[in-house]
């Protein structure tokens, strides 16, 4: 990775331009690596979200909690993919109407019982 300064220079003025001519834009922010460039993306009136993924040695998006909310805290959106028995921790620690989650359970039984439990 580069520095957050190289970061701010050279790549965040291309990341604001194409984020004001998509309009909605979402940031792929690609494990560890990448968040000492967070706080920059951060400030980014024309960034809407930021896609979290983690890594393998990490996967779980519960783990990552803190820097979710971190995010949300910045006015911006979460979009991250998560197993199914995170749902409802990552729904009770974040806030729901600034979160993309998608799941995928083994059988369509077990995603109606998720759904009717997130719903109740």
């Amino acid at each position: 990775m580069i520095s957050p300064r190289m970061f701010e220079r050279h790549f965040l003025p291309s990341v604001a331009q194409q984020a004001a001519w998509i309009g909605r834009a979402v940031y792929h922010l690609d494990g560890p690596g990448a968040i000492p460039h967070l706080d920059a993306l951060l400030r980014l009136p024309e960034l809407r979200a930021i896609q979290w993924v983690p890594t393998p040695e990490r996967p779980r998006q519960v783990d990552w909690i803190p820097l979710l909310q971190r995010i949300q805290a910045a006015g911006k959106a979460v979009v991250i993919a998560c197993d199914p028995d995170e749902v409802h921790g990552l729904l009770h620690a974040l806030d729901p109407n600034h979160l993309i989650l998608t799941t995928a359970c083994p059988s369509p039984q077990a995603a109606l019982e998720l759904l009717e439990s997130v719903e109740s």
